[in-house]
């Protein structure tokens, strides 16, 4: 995957390698945008969008059907870090766009938890 920052990007990686779940959940994601990137190096006018819409299609076809609050996280993830993120976030529709404020709004909650815990 094509990273605006790379060295965040690969602290992100590790982070999510640190539990099974994580490592299979970055699988899938960098699939998905790999796919997306690949879609875009055979058409470079192929929007992100577009291309994150295509390459969902194939990443089902290769994993199974995936749970919408993953789409949710993933596309969260493609916004933060994907060197196109903002392209696709500037072309997602309301609900996908609501869906991802959802999405950054539990893993907000799910920080001050484990900072409370910690604490």
């Amino acid at each position: 995957m094509q990273s605006r920052d790379p060295l965040r990007w690969s602290h992100q990686q590790s982070s999510l390698r640190q539990s099974e779940a994580g490592g299979e959940f970055l699988k899938v994601f960098e699939f998905w945008v790999d796919a997306a990137e690949k879609l875009r190096s055979e058409d470079p006018n192929f929007p992100p969008y577009d291309a994150i819409q295509k390459a969902f299609v194939i990443t089902v076809e290769e994993f199974g059907p995936i749970r919408t609050q993953t789409v949710a996280d993933m596309l969260m993830l493609a916004i933060n870090f994907w060197a196109h993120g903002v392209q696709l976030a500037e072309g997602m529709t309301p609900v996908e766009t609501a869906m991802v404020h959802e999405a950054v709004f539990q893993a907000q909650q799910r920080l001050q938890e484990q900072a409370g815990v910690d604490l």
